[in-house]
């Protein structure tokens, strides 16, 4: 699926097979480095130092390979293990845009490429105090409006001359750099965004030419001379390299150092980092990946008598990529538990650090919202949180990455649930037939309009079986409802629900009859927006055919209450229940014959409202 040649007119080397096999199974953090992150990175350095050898014979000019800090880090040490010699420079993004103020035009792209409402995350990266940074504006646009002041702005590109004087000071005090030499900037990807900052800076203070070599460059429309990837768009066309790139904080935890991000340097070039947040056993575990995929380095030649014939580069490339490829979208359970406490340093002047891997969520929200709920997490390896659901969510999951699918919850919704509901206020009620849609795990999720919390919802909940678990009921409101709205989970309302003629079983799960019902009142809070009432659930015993219908003697789905109808003999008897729950909740008294029966909408409000 990654390469979709591979097998047709292409074999699939394998050259990590040999040492593995000499290998006896130990620590499974030791073999996750030494099985799948050493062979990754070993081609990493070997197409690397065929680069440095191939620009240096090329321009005759010494070539200095530069691995940037902090993903840089093991990068380096298995370049060394191979026989190269380089250095590691601590230039992050941060420190790298912070060195690029030169004018109002890079501060104004700048602002224009970062999207972030954050005024802390704003005023860090340009160099600003929080008491600068409070008489600015605290408000976004308040920020944004107020930066170009000319005491302002002057004093961002005043402070970014400096601190560029000391970014060029810790370059020529790390590497050695002498005038006139080639500058290889090292990393792990994925545009190229520190070479493009810093090259500038770079060439001027030092005299050099910078170029860069990438693990995986996504770029499509770069200079080879200027970037190249050992994944890049000279092999491999723009969907996989984007859908490699959106699965790789796993590698950068496994290929960071244990220092902390830099922050600024000395006047001498000597860095200052933050101090490490991550927790010392994550720091443990990376040690010990760090020195099995070191260890492969070292020692994969020894385990061939003589070299394979089918061993060049484009076979390590391709080899590479399957083992990535595999980790970063099909993971075993071991390699999941392994990264199950990773958190991911964001590293843009906060303090923020995001969860890798939350399995006891995933199941959570995907029987909430199916495989749409990763549009709504923030979390960097979803992949190892969908592979205890299954091998077809997996490959759901690689497919939409891999040929930029846009699945929604829709394309999954084969088998839909018709559920009556019934809504009311203000003396109308009204009879739906709405439709529950499947998620996961065989629950279903049912989305009801209720307006601004307007109308009280009566769901027969007896229709849909004699053993019913319930996983969630909520509110939401409906300008966070759609795809691709982030914190969708994090911010529902309250709902306080009814069980009228149902009796529990355990906690979520309950008995019901044909008489039961479901109630559930609006939440008591004030909002002048419209919600929706999210009910999951899943069925475990279906109900007896005879009330599966509000009380109706028919099953046939076609025959179950309809919007603008008047409700049968059964489901008035259920107004009535809803009635009597709705006065029991909050002394509410609605009329079970009520006439008015109107199709809802999310904007639809009662009369005398």
């Amino acid at each position: 699926m990654l390469d979709p040649m591979t097998r047709v007119r292409r074999p699939m080397v394998q050259l990590h097979r040999a040492p593995l096999a000499l290998q006896e199974r130990r620590d499974p953090a030791w073999h996750l480095g030494h099985d799948i992150v050493g062979p990754v990175l070993d081609a990493f350095s070997r197409w690397l130092k065929a680069e440095v050898e191939a620009v240096a014979a090329e321009t005759a000019r010494p070539v200095k390979p530069l691995f940037l800090l902090r993903d840089g880090f093991l990068p380096h040490a298995m370049y060394e293990a191979i026989g190269g010699e380089g250095a590691s420079v601590a230039i992050s993004r941060f420190a790298a845009r912070q060195a690029s103020f030169g004018d109002r035009t890079a501060v104004e792209r700048y602002l224009d490429e970062e999207g972030t409402n954050r005024v802390d995350v704003l005023a860090a990266q340009l160099g600003l105090t929080p008491a600068e940074t409070a008489k600015i504006g605290e408000t976004n646009a308040a920020f944004r409006r107020n930066i170009f002041a000319p005491e302002t702005l002057s004093r961002i590109i005043r402070r970014s001359a400096a601190y560029a004087k000391r970014l060029i000071a810790h370059v020529r005090r790390e590497a050695r750099i002498a005038d006139g030499d080639i500058v290889m900037l090292v990393d792990l990807g994925y545009r190229g965004t520190v070479q493009d900052l810093v090259a500038p800076v770079l060439e001027d203070g030092l005299g050099v030419t910078v170029t860069g070599r990438y693990l995986l460059l996504a770029n499509s429309n770069v200079d080879p001379e200027r970037k190249r990837g050992l994944f890049d768009s000279r092999h491999y066309d723009h969907r996989l390299l984007r859908a490699l790139c959106g699965q790789i904080a796993i590698l950068e935890q496994v290929c960071t150092s244990s220092t902390g991000s830099v922050l600024d340097y000395a006047d001498n070039g000597r860095a200052r980092c933050r101090a490490s947040r991550v927790d010392g056993a994550q720091s443990e575990t990376r040690a010990r990946i760090q020195t099995g995929a070191i260890a492969f380095a070292r020692s994969c030649d020894a385990a061939f008598h003589r070299p394979p014939a089918v061993d060049q580069p484009d076979a390590r490339r391709r080899m590479a990529l399957a083992i990535l490829g595999r980790l970063l979208f099909m993971p075993q359970a071991d390699e999941v538990a392994i990264f199950s406490r990773f958190e991911h340093d964001v590293n843009l002047g906060t303090d923020d650090l995001v969860g890798m891997v939350d399995q006891e969520g995933a199941r959570r929200e995907l029987r909430r919202h199916g495989m749409a709920y990763v549009r709504r997490v923030d979390r960097m390896f979803l992949s190892g949180e969908l592979q205890a659901h299954g091998l077809p969510i997996s490959l759901s999951w690689l497919s939409a990455n891999r040929f930029g699918l846009d699945l929604r919850l829709v394309d999954f919704a084969v088998e839909k649930l018709p559920v009556p509901v019934l809504l009311a206020a203000g003396g109308e009620q009204l009879v739906q037939s709405l439709t529950a849609s499947p998620t996961h795990d065989g629950f279903y999720v049912l989305n009801i309009p209720v307006g601004a919390a307007k109308f009280d919802a009566g769901v027969q909940i007896g229709a849909l079986g004699q053993v019913v678990q319930i996983g969630e009921i909520a509110f939401h409101r409906i300008s966070m409802f759609g795809a691709g709205k982030p914190g969708i989970a994090a911010s529902p309302i309250a709902a306080n629900p009814v069980f009228d003629s149902m009796t529990a079983l355990a906690d979520g799960l309950w008995r019901c009859d044909g008489n039961s019902l479901l109630f559930v009142p609006p939440p008591r809070v004030a909002l002048d927006e419209p919600l929706v009432l999210s009910i999951v659930f899943r069925p475990i015993i279906e109900q007896a055919q005879s009330v599966a219908r509000c009380g109706d003697t028919d099953t046939d789905t076609d025959n179950a209450p309809a919007a603008g109808r008047r409700p049968s003999r059964g489901s008035r008897l259920s107004v009535g229940k809803l009635a009597r729950a709705a006065g029991r909740t909050h002394g509410l008294a609605f009329n079970p014959g009520g006439t008015a029966h109107r199709p809802v909408s999310s904007g639809l409000r009662p009369q005398g409202s």
